[in-house]
Protein backbone atom coordinates (compact mmCIF):
# COMPACT_ATOMS: atom_id res chain seq x y z
CA UNK A 1 0.00 0.00 0.00
CA UNK A 2 1.22 3.48 -0.72
CA UNK A 3 2.52 5.04 2.46
CA UNK A 4 0.39 8.04 3.31
CA UNK A 5 1.52 11.35 4.65
CA UNK A 6 0.98 12.05 8.36
CA UNK A 7 2.76 8.85 9.39
CA UNK A 8 3.26 10.16 12.89
CA UNK A 9 -0.29 11.34 13.52
CA UNK A 10 -2.28 9.71 16.27
CA UNK A 11 -5.18 7.43 15.27
CA UNK A 12 -7.87 10.06 15.87
CA UNK A 13 -6.06 12.75 13.89
CA UNK A 14 -5.25 10.34 11.09
CA UNK A 15 -8.90 9.34 10.81
CA UNK A 16 -9.88 12.99 10.57
CA UNK A 17 -7.31 13.61 7.85
CA UNK A 18 -8.53 10.65 5.80
CA UNK A 19 -12.13 11.81 6.18
CA UNK A 20 -11.18 15.29 4.98
CA UNK A 21 -9.21 13.91 2.03
CA UNK A 22 -12.27 11.90 1.01
CA UNK A 23 -14.38 15.02 0.78
CA UNK A 24 -16.27 14.34 3.97
CA UNK A 25 -17.57 11.00 2.70
CA UNK A 26 -18.15 8.51 5.49
CA UNK A 27 -16.06 5.39 5.00
CA UNK A 28 -18.40 2.55 4.06
CA UNK A 29 -18.48 -0.34 6.50
CA UNK A 30 -17.69 -3.84 5.33
CA UNK A 31 -18.52 -7.13 6.98
CA UNK A 32 -17.81 -7.10 10.70
CA UNK A 33 -17.65 -3.30 10.77
CA UNK A 34 -14.29 -3.10 8.96
CA UNK A 35 -13.82 -0.06 6.76
CA UNK A 36 -13.86 -0.77 3.04
CA UNK A 37 -10.82 0.05 0.90
CA UNK A 38 -10.85 3.70 -0.03
CA UNK A 39 -8.61 3.50 -3.09
CA UNK A 40 -7.50 0.82 -5.59
CA UNK A 41 -3.92 1.11 -4.35
CA UNK A 42 -4.96 -0.91 -1.30
CA UNK A 43 -6.06 -3.86 -3.44
CA UNK A 44 -3.07 -3.57 -5.76
CA UNK A 45 -0.78 -3.66 -2.73
CA UNK A 46 -2.37 -6.92 -1.54
CA UNK A 47 -1.75 -8.44 -4.96
CA UNK A 48 1.89 -7.31 -4.84
CA UNK A 49 2.29 -9.14 -1.55
CA UNK A 50 0.86 -12.34 -3.00
CA UNK A 51 2.63 -12.32 -6.37
CA UNK A 52 4.58 -10.10 -8.74
CA UNK A 53 2.03 -8.67 -11.18
CA UNK A 54 3.15 -7.41 -14.57
CA UNK A 55 1.29 -4.15 -14.14
CA UNK A 56 2.14 -2.69 -17.55
CA UNK A 57 0.48 -5.61 -19.31
CA UNK A 58 -2.78 -4.51 -17.72
CA UNK A 59 -2.86 -1.07 -19.35
CA UNK A 60 -5.79 -0.29 -21.65
CA UNK A 61 -6.57 2.29 -24.37
CA UNK A 62 -7.68 5.80 -23.52
CA UNK A 63 -11.35 6.21 -22.63
CA UNK A 64 -11.97 9.80 -23.70
CA UNK A 65 -13.38 9.43 -27.21
CA UNK A 66 -16.46 7.32 -26.59
CA UNK A 67 -17.97 8.91 -23.50
CA UNK A 68 -21.53 10.06 -24.16
CA UNK A 69 -22.91 12.47 -21.60
CA UNK A 70 -21.99 13.32 -18.06
CA UNK A 71 -22.91 9.98 -16.51
CA UNK A 72 -20.55 8.01 -18.72
CA UNK A 73 -17.93 10.72 -18.32
CA UNK A 74 -18.14 10.35 -14.54
CA UNK A 75 -17.60 6.60 -14.71
CA UNK A 76 -14.80 7.09 -17.21
CA UNK A 77 -13.12 9.55 -14.88
CA UNK A 78 -13.24 7.03 -12.04
CA UNK A 79 -11.80 4.33 -14.29
CA UNK A 80 -8.89 6.55 -15.33
CA UNK A 81 -8.30 7.20 -11.63
CA UNK A 82 -7.94 3.45 -11.08
CA UNK A 83 -5.52 3.36 -14.01
CA UNK A 84 -3.45 6.10 -12.37
CA UNK A 85 -3.01 3.88 -9.32
CA UNK A 86 -2.07 1.05 -11.67
CA UNK A 87 0.59 3.16 -13.41
CA UNK A 88 1.91 4.23 -10.03
CA UNK A 89 2.38 0.56 -9.08
CA UNK A 90 4.35 0.16 -12.33
CA UNK A 91 6.33 3.34 -11.56
CA UNK A 92 5.63 4.53 -15.08
CA UNK A 93 5.98 8.29 -15.30
CA UNK A 94 5.03 8.45 -18.99
CA UNK A 95 1.80 6.53 -18.41
CA UNK A 96 0.96 8.87 -15.53
CA UNK A 97 1.39 11.79 -17.91
CA UNK A 98 -0.83 10.14 -20.53
CA UNK A 99 -3.56 9.36 -18.02
CA UNK A 100 -3.55 12.88 -16.60
CA UNK A 101 -4.17 14.17 -20.12
CA UNK A 102 -7.10 11.75 -20.41
CA UNK A 103 -8.48 12.96 -17.09
CA UNK A 104 -8.19 16.58 -18.18
CA UNK A 105 -10.23 15.83 -21.30
CA UNK A 106 -12.96 14.12 -19.27
CA UNK A 107 -12.94 16.84 -16.61
CA UNK A 108 -13.97 19.40 -19.24
CA UNK A 109 -17.30 17.60 -19.55
CA UNK A 110 -17.79 17.62 -15.77
CA UNK A 111 -16.68 21.17 -15.00
CA UNK A 112 -13.63 19.98 -13.06
CA UNK A 113 -10.71 21.01 -15.21
CA UNK A 114 -9.87 24.26 -13.40
CA UNK A 115 -10.61 23.13 -9.82
CA UNK A 116 -8.42 20.04 -10.27
CA UNK A 117 -5.54 21.77 -12.11
CA UNK A 118 -3.40 22.18 -9.01
CA UNK A 119 -3.81 18.56 -7.92
CA UNK A 120 -3.01 17.28 -11.42
CA UNK A 121 0.15 19.38 -11.42
CA UNK A 122 1.12 17.94 -8.04
CA UNK A 123 0.69 14.37 -9.32
CA UNK A 124 2.65 15.08 -12.50
CA UNK A 125 5.50 16.67 -10.56
CA UNK A 126 5.79 13.68 -8.23
CA UNK A 127 5.83 11.29 -11.21
CA UNK A 128 8.50 13.25 -13.07
CA UNK A 129 10.68 13.37 -9.95
CA UNK A 130 10.19 9.65 -9.29
CA UNK A 131 8.81 10.41 -5.84
CA UNK A 132 6.56 7.35 -5.66
CA UNK A 133 5.47 7.89 -2.06
CA UNK A 134 4.29 11.42 -2.82
CA UNK A 135 2.77 10.22 -6.09
CA UNK A 136 0.50 7.71 -4.32
CA UNK A 137 -0.71 10.33 -1.87
CA UNK A 138 -1.21 12.82 -4.71
CA UNK A 139 -3.38 10.44 -6.74
CA UNK A 140 -5.49 9.79 -3.66
CA UNK A 141 -5.97 13.54 -3.16
CA UNK A 142 -6.88 13.99 -6.82
CA UNK A 143 -9.39 11.13 -6.76
CA UNK A 144 -11.02 12.34 -3.54
CA UNK A 145 -10.93 15.95 -4.75
CA UNK A 146 -12.86 15.15 -7.90
CA UNK A 147 -15.70 13.54 -5.94
CA UNK A 148 -15.64 16.26 -3.32
CA UNK A 149 -15.93 19.02 -5.92
CA UNK A 150 -18.78 17.26 -7.72
CA UNK A 151 -20.66 17.08 -4.43
CA UNK A 152 -19.96 20.75 -3.74
CA UNK A 153 -21.60 21.70 -7.05
CA UNK A 154 -24.66 19.55 -6.24
CA UNK A 155 -23.65 16.71 -8.55
CA UNK A 156 -23.81 13.93 -5.95
CA UNK A 157 -25.01 11.32 -8.50
CA UNK A 158 -21.96 11.99 -10.66
CA UNK A 159 -19.66 11.68 -7.63
CA UNK A 160 -21.14 8.25 -6.93
CA UNK A 161 -20.67 7.22 -10.57
CA UNK A 162 -17.00 8.24 -10.34
CA UNK A 163 -16.73 5.93 -7.32
CA UNK A 164 -18.43 3.08 -9.20
CA UNK A 165 -16.27 3.55 -12.30
CA UNK A 166 -13.12 3.49 -10.20
CA UNK A 167 -13.98 0.17 -8.57
CA UNK A 168 -15.29 -1.51 -11.73
CA UNK A 169 -11.95 -0.89 -13.41
CA UNK A 170 -9.90 -1.77 -10.31
CA UNK A 171 -11.73 -5.08 -9.81
CA UNK A 172 -11.35 -5.91 -13.50
CA UNK A 173 -7.61 -5.49 -13.07
CA UNK A 174 -7.51 -7.58 -9.89
CA UNK A 175 -9.43 -10.39 -11.56
CA UNK A 176 -6.94 -10.48 -14.44
CA UNK A 177 -3.99 -10.86 -12.05
CA UNK A 178 -5.64 -13.57 -9.93
CA UNK A 179 -6.59 -15.55 -13.03
CA UNK A 180 -3.21 -15.18 -14.75
CA UNK A 181 -1.27 -16.19 -11.65
CA UNK A 182 -3.82 -18.81 -10.59
CA UNK A 183 -3.75 -17.47 -7.05
CA UNK A 184 -5.38 -19.72 -4.48
CA UNK A 185 -6.87 -16.78 -2.57
CA UNK A 186 -9.58 -15.74 -5.01
CA UNK A 187 -10.84 -13.00 -2.69
CA UNK A 188 -7.86 -10.97 -3.87
CA UNK A 189 -9.86 -10.54 -7.07
CA UNK A 190 -12.77 -8.85 -5.33
CA UNK A 191 -11.11 -7.12 -2.36
CA UNK A 192 -14.20 -7.31 -0.19
CA UNK A 193 -17.66 -8.41 -1.41
CA UNK A 194 -19.05 -5.50 0.59
CA UNK A 195 -17.52 -3.22 -2.05
CA UNK A 196 -20.10 -4.56 -4.50
CA UNK A 197 -22.86 -3.92 -1.98
CA UNK A 198 -21.65 -0.35 -1.49
CA UNK A 199 -21.51 0.25 -5.25
CA UNK A 200 -25.06 -1.11 -5.54
CA UNK A 201 -26.26 1.10 -2.70
CA UNK A 202 -24.89 4.19 -4.39
CA UNK A 203 -26.38 3.20 -7.72
CA UNK A 204 -29.81 2.54 -6.22
CA UNK A 205 -29.72 5.97 -4.59
CA UNK A 206 -29.71 7.48 -8.08
CA UNK A 207 -33.25 6.22 -8.61
CA UNK A 208 -34.86 3.86 -11.10
CA UNK A 209 -32.87 3.46 -14.35
CA UNK A 210 -36.00 3.53 -16.56
CA UNK A 211 -34.90 4.59 -20.03
CA UNK A 212 -31.27 5.25 -19.14
CA UNK A 213 -29.25 2.53 -20.91
CA UNK A 214 -26.13 3.20 -18.85
CA UNK A 215 -27.84 2.82 -15.48
CA UNK A 216 -29.88 -0.20 -16.61
CA UNK A 217 -26.72 -2.04 -17.59
CA UNK A 218 -25.02 -1.12 -14.32
CA UNK A 219 -27.96 -2.40 -12.26
CA UNK A 220 -27.91 -5.74 -14.07
CA UNK A 221 -24.16 -6.24 -13.92
CA UNK A 222 -23.80 -5.27 -10.27
CA UNK A 223 -26.70 -7.54 -9.31
CA UNK A 224 -24.94 -10.40 -11.08
CA UNK A 225 -21.67 -9.70 -9.28
CA UNK A 226 -23.36 -9.53 -5.88
CA UNK A 227 -24.95 -12.94 -6.50
CA UNK A 228 -21.56 -14.40 -7.37
CA UNK A 229 -19.80 -12.87 -4.34
CA UNK A 230 -22.20 -12.86 -1.35
CA UNK A 231 -21.03 -11.12 1.78
CA UNK A 232 -21.46 -14.24 3.90
CA UNK A 233 -18.66 -16.03 1.97
CA UNK A 234 -20.94 -18.91 1.12
CA UNK A 235 -19.02 -21.83 -0.42
CA UNK A 236 -19.40 -22.26 -4.18
CA UNK A 237 -19.25 -25.57 -6.04
CA UNK A 238 -16.84 -24.28 -8.70
CA UNK A 239 -14.66 -21.33 -7.56
CA UNK A 240 -12.81 -21.19 -10.89
CA UNK A 241 -16.09 -20.84 -12.77
CA UNK A 242 -17.23 -18.07 -10.42
CA UNK A 243 -14.01 -16.18 -11.02
CA UNK A 244 -14.36 -16.55 -14.79
CA UNK A 245 -18.00 -15.41 -14.77
CA UNK A 246 -17.33 -12.36 -12.60
CA UNK A 247 -14.36 -11.42 -14.80
CA UNK A 248 -16.66 -11.58 -17.82
CA UNK A 249 -19.25 -9.36 -16.12
CA UNK A 250 -16.64 -6.78 -15.16
CA UNK A 251 -15.02 -6.69 -18.58
CA UNK A 252 -18.38 -6.48 -20.35
CA UNK A 253 -19.37 -3.51 -18.20
CA UNK A 254 -16.08 -1.69 -18.71
CA UNK A 255 -16.06 -2.42 -22.45
CA UNK A 256 -19.62 -1.21 -22.99
CA UNK A 257 -19.59 1.85 -20.75
CA UNK A 258 -16.07 3.19 -20.21
CA UNK A 259 -13.91 1.80 -22.99
CA UNK A 260 -12.96 2.73 -26.55
CA UNK A 261 -15.61 2.09 -29.18
CA UNK A 262 -13.01 0.51 -31.44
CA UNK A 263 -11.72 -1.84 -28.71
CA UNK A 264 -11.89 -5.59 -29.10
CA UNK A 265 -15.18 -7.36 -28.51
CA UNK A 266 -16.26 -7.55 -24.90
CA UNK A 267 -14.68 -10.35 -22.93
CA UNK A 268 -12.21 -11.06 -20.19
CA UNK A 269 -9.41 -8.54 -19.94
CA UNK A 270 -6.32 -9.99 -21.53
CA UNK A 271 -4.49 -11.60 -18.64
CA UNK A 272 -0.80 -10.84 -18.19
CA UNK A 273 1.64 -13.62 -18.76
CA UNK A 274 2.88 -15.31 -15.54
Amino acid sequence: MFARSFLFCGPALLAAVVSLASGGERAAEGRGGAALPQFPAELYARLSEATRPQWRQLYRPTVTRCLEGRQQAAMGLGAVGADLFLAAQARDSQQIRNLLQDEETIEKTLGLIEPMAGLRTEVLGAAEQGDWKRLGAGIEKLSAGQRRHLRSQKDEPLADLVYIGQWLRALQTCHAVVMARQLSDQRLAIGDPALLVEMTRRLQALGEPDSNRCLRLLHKRLAGLVRLWPEDSSPVPDPADRLRRSAELLSDTVDRLIQEKESAAAGILAAPKP
